[in-house]
């Protein structure tokens, strides 16, 4: 599927947009990127790097969560103040502390708190796949509060 394992060959990227339907802004705006962007990765100016990839993929379905693709494991997104208040507010509405959280999804409590507190980078793949177990949710949900 890749042709590197630490970045994604624009082959790739151009094969995933397609399988999806999407426009190249339709598609860097679902990954919270700019349309220059997603052209430079598929125009080969330079490599969509694998948590983007990843990304898209769980979005546009390609992919869900707990699957991996050629040893790329990490889904990274940009945390936002949205994403942390979810969290935040799912934690508190099971009446659950940081470290309680933590401990049930393989986490630390400074990774719990730099979620809430939008400090940090949206978890990798199998933390944010406890998390949707946990609070009974879907990956859209915790990442983009769609339901």
């Amino acid at each position: 599927m890749m042709k590197g394992s630490m970045s994604i060959h624009m082959d790739d990227v151009k094969a995933a947009r397609a399988a999806a339907g999407l426009t190249q802004a339709a598609a860097a705006r679902l990954i919270y990127n700019s349309i220059d962007n997603w052209q430079n990765w598929e125009q080969g100016r330079y490599p969509m790097t694998p948590g983007h990839y990843e990304l898209f993929l769980l979005k546009t379905r390609q992919l869900t969560v707990g699957e991996s693709f050629e040893s790329v494991h990490k889904v990274r997104a940009k945390a936002s103040a949205e994403f942390g208040a979810r969290i935040f507010m799912m934690r508190k509405s099971r009446n659950l502390t940081q470290s309680a959280l933590a401990l049930l999804i393989g986490s630390t409590k400074q990774c719990v708190c730099n979620w809430e507190a939008g400090r940090s980078r949206a978890p990798r793949a199998a933390a944010l796949a406890r998390l949707c177990k946990v609070f009974e949710v879907s990956v859209e949900y915790i990442l983009d509060g769609v339901e």
